[in-house]
């Protein structure tokens, strides 16, 4: 599932249902679904970036695709991948629900 949500190819909007009985582990997949997320996600950052400074120092820096130059930098400070949890059970008797959820996000 990790793999599938980090890859290049997966594009939003998606939408993932995790259903089961009370107690059957869907909390304890989402936690390791997420570990999983945010690890795959720091891997590929550091591959990314890896490549594209390899790029920029065969091009040698000067005579490099400013592109190359731009990508490398916006990388760098790409945004790191978060998470965000909700536990709309709690509130579900909430007319709020939503105000709720936008606070928590």
């Amino acid at each position: 599932m990790a793999e599938f949500l980090t890859n290049e190819n997966t594009k939003p909007p998606l939408t993932i249902s995790i259903e089961g009985e009370w107690g059957s582990g869907k909390s304890s997949f989402m936690k390791q679904l997420e570990k999983e997320i945010l690890k795959k996600s720091e891997e590929l950052d550091k591959k990314d970036l890896a490549e594209v400074w390899q790029k920029i120092k065969e091009d040698q820096i000067i005579f490099s695709n400013l592109s190359d130059i731009f990508k490398f930098i916006r990388l760098g400070l790409k945004q790191k991948t978060q998470t965000v949890w909700f536990n709309a059970w709690r509130h579900e008797k909430s007319e709020s629900l939503w105000a709720t959820f936008v606070l928590s996000f």
